[in-house]
């Protein structure tokens, strides 16, 4: 669950460096390689900042971003380890089941920095 909210930090700086640079190019050519690591290294820039933010509204805007790219997050491309110790996807329902506690966390957070 950690994770899930660790995840949905730099999903949020991502999308916040997509929106000052683009989104992520699909092609091979040089120029599109170029700019995915451009945004790549933009939204890890972000993501630093975010982790030593001290402002309480910066925060509370950080919390938001991430808590809406959390509950968009709808890929489950997590893997585990299974009965037998080999790599398998993450059951469905335990990735609903983690995300749900992630939300609420955020949620609980959120109305901390609010209060």
């Amino acid at each position: 669950m950690n994770v899930m909210i660790f995840v949905s930090v730099y999903q949020a700086a991502s999308l916040e460096a997509e929106s000052l640079y683009g989104n992520y190019k699909n092609g091979n050519s040089s120029e599109d390689i170029a700019h995915n690591q451009k945004v790549a290294d933009k939204a890890h820039e972000i993501w630093y900042q975010w982790m030593n933010e001290t402002d309480i509204n910066k925060i509370q805007k950080i919390l938001e971003l991430s808590l809406n790219a959390l509950k968009n997050h709808t890929h489950n491309n997590r893997f585990r380890l299974d009965e037998f110790g080999n790599l398998s996807s993450l059951p469905q329902h335990i990735f609903e089941a983690e995300k749900s506690k992630a939300i609420d966390i955020l949620s609980e957070i959120l109305q901390g920095v609010k209060a």
